[in-house]
């Protein structure tokens, strides 16, 4: 190409007059600055008319400026930024603090929650003790009673067998008795009518 390398920027430089970052330049070399775009070596280069076409800049005085006033410029454009970035971080910051009270009032509750669970936990435990203690209880009266049952029944049936041992004892001594007085009476002879009236 016949253009005069005096003539050319690198990136770096356009980046640097332009206030802009490299990356930024970079990005805008396949759209907007492709008309301004030079390959010298294989390495990226833009004309100079870049600055007074495209970005609008006087390059006249531009150059005549030093470096320190180039610095000196932009520095009033970036004070509005940095109180601005300042105002943000000091929302975000307000931000944080709302959140962090929120995160520890949350974790009041849960430890609170834990409490009233492991409160809740160890009544449940207590009351499933006291119903096996019930239970083991019921079980041992049940038996008891069946014992006493079963004691009282044997003592019942104990009497009635003595009742009935006595009674047919009695009956016996009666059947006995009257057999004895039967016997009596058949040994008697009979007397007649004039033994029995005159005693003979």
């Amino acid at each position: 190409m016949d253009t005069n390398n005096n003539d050319l920027m690198t990136v770096a430089e356009v980046a640097k007059l332009v206030d802009k970052s490299r990356q930024a330049v970079y990005k805008q070399l396949t759209n907007s600055l492709q008309p301004y775009v030079v390959k010298v070596d294989n390495k990226t280069m833009l004309k100079k008319s870049v600055l007074t076409e495209y970005f609008k800049i006087n390059l006249s005085t531009k150059f005549s400026k030093k470096t320190t006033n180039v610095d000196n410029r932009s520095q009033p454009d970036c004070q509005p930024l940095s109180t601005e970035l300042n105002s943000i971080l000091d929302v975000l910051k307000g931000q944080l603090e709302v959140k962090d009270e929120q995160l520890e009032a949350k974790d009041e509750q849960m430890r609170n929650k834990d409490e009233q669970i492991a409160k809740l936990t160890d009544q449940i435990i207590a009351i499933s003790t006291n119903l096996a203690k019930l239970q083991e209880n019921s079980q041992t009266l049940q038996l008891e009673m069946i014992k006493n049952d079963k004691l009282k029944t044997t003592e019942v049936l104990e009497k009635v067998e003595e009742e009935v041992v006595v009674e047919v004892v009695e009956v016996e001594e009666i059947e006995e008795n009257e057999i004895v007085t039967e016997t009596k009476f058949k040994e008697k002879p009979k007397k007649g009518f004039l033994s029995r009236f005159f005693g003979v």
